[in-house]
């Protein structure tokens, strides 16, 4: 094989670029995450346990009933979006183990939650 032949187990320069992009992107999300969260747990310590906590889970539905009724209009969302959410995070917690197919639609998926979360923001703002 010739030096100028790539090797089938090597990199092409737009793979790498790709790979790249992507470390670049998650770092750039994982960075704000960690930034909004913590502001969170510095500015309101309650909020902030309670984001994660089983005791908030399982008054998801309750909550959901509630903002329903005072809030006919971003009820539907906000179920929606914890129905989704519910379906969603079991495979992002085994994300490694998806196939490519699995983890391309997860990422859409996501994405679709992400805009059906900002328009919740939105109604939230205007209130």
């Amino acid at each position: 094989m010739s030096e100028n032949k790539e090797r089938k187990d090597d990199l092409t320069k737009k793979e790498a670029i790709s790979i790249l992009e992507m470390l670049r992107q998650l770092m750039d999300a994982y960075g704000f995450f960690a930034e909004n969260l913590g502001g969170i747990q510095k500015s309101n310590q309650e909020a902030f346990d309670s984001m994660f906590s089983i005791e908030t889970v399982t008054k998801l539905p309750e909550i959901a009933n509630r903002i329903t009724e005072q809030m006919p209009e971003i009820g539907k969302l906000y179920t929606t979006i914890i129905l989704r959410m519910s379906a969603l995070v079991p495979r992002i917690s085994n994300l490694m183990d998806l196939s490519a197919d699995e983890k391309i639609n997860l990422g859409k998926n996501l994405k679709v939650l992400s805009q059906e979360i900002n328009k919740l923001q939105e109604h939230v703002e205007r209130l």
